[in-house]
């Protein structure tokens, strides 16, 4: 009865450990030369590294959220943005019946803590600014201008910011709002 017993035992272990074997002895067709801890700041990652034709591999999301950023899969690609920015990208083209904008471009919007950003270029002639300057003057129709540093660095309620080489500036401090339909961003007053 005791090898009955430790013969069920074994076989119930290898039954599980075979099937987690298998699938990690070939990722993308290749043969995984090994597996090993990540410590970052002497924390352990939750998922180990992988290592295939002597190349490290961690899965995206685990390595994007380790380095404080939040990942998403939108359209078809793979989205990282850096926690507590943005909370979405996607690019639209600008349009709206109140005044002209550069609508044949579709402009990468930001959406951070709930507000939308688009960048200053979409307003066309609207925006005003000097090569020279680090301010910038958004002026629509029937609505006060709205001036702003185009080089500041995003902080919660700012007018306009930089990101990388796009000034963006944020929606409601020119009293609009954003309508989406499809691949096309309405800007409609507030």
């Amino acid at each position: 009865m005791k090898k009955f017993v430790a013969g069920l035992v074994a076989g119930i272990i290898l039954a599980s450990v075979v099937p987690v074997l298998a699938e990690s002895t070939a990722i993308l067709g290749r043969p995984v030369q090994g597996t090993f801890p990540l410590f970052i700041n002497g924390v352990r990652a939750p998922k180990d590294v992988v290592v295939i034709d002597a190349t490290s591999y961690l899965p995206v999301r685990v390595s994007g959220e380790l380095f404080g950023y939040d990942v998403d899969f939108v359209n078809r690609e793979v989205l990282l943005v850096k926690t507590g920015t943005y909370n979405a990208r996607w690019s639209h083209y600008i349009r709206s019946k109140y005044f002209s904008t550069d609508a044949s471009t579709a402009y990468p919007c930001l959406v951070v803590a709930d507000e939308w950003y688009i960048p200053v270029a979409a307003f066309g002639r609207n925006a005003t600014y000097s090569p020279t300057s680090t301010w910038v003057t958004i002026s629509l129709p029937n609505k006060p201008p709205v001036t702003f540093n185009k080089d500041a660095q995003y902080a919660p309620g700012i007018a306009g910011f930089k990101d990388g080489f796009t000034s963006y500036v944020r929606l409601s401090a020119l009293l609009l709002k954003p309508v989406v339909q499809l691949e096309t961003l309405w800007l409609e007053w507030k």
